[in-house]
């Protein structure tokens, strides 16, 4: 058992780095990774939207991603995180959503 303990921990490490390479499952339903690789022509060069969404959140707010509050069914405010390429998405195709989300930062 001892000769057989290195290699079992080795064949462990690896599957869990190989693990770490696959891209990660996004559990709403739409495919925000094939999404934000779709190029677009902006500033007269081609980049995926990804990059778009978040060089624009990077101007708006020094950040890349957006964090608010919402009321969860229990009636308590939970604080979320929308990432780059699912608030670009929410802006295009749910407007109405998108305008009630604290998107400008305001530095007083």
């Amino acid at each position: 058992m001892s000769k057989k303990l290195p290699w079992i921990i080795l064949a462990v490490m690896a599957l869990w780095a190989l693990a770490g390479l696959r891209a990660p499952k996004d559990k709403s339903g739409f495919d925000t990774v094939d999404f934000g690789r779709l190029p677009v022509l902006l500033n007269g060069r081609l980049q995926p939207l990804d990059s778009v969404a978040r060089n624009s959140l990077l101007i708006m707010r020094t950040r890349r991603s957006v964090s608010y509050e919402e009321t969860d069914a229990g009636g308590k405010k939970v604080r979320r995180r929308l990432a780059a390429t699912p608030w670009l998405m929410e802006v295009m195709m749910r407007p109405e959503v998108a305008d009630t989300r604290p998107t400008f930062r305001i530095d007083n």
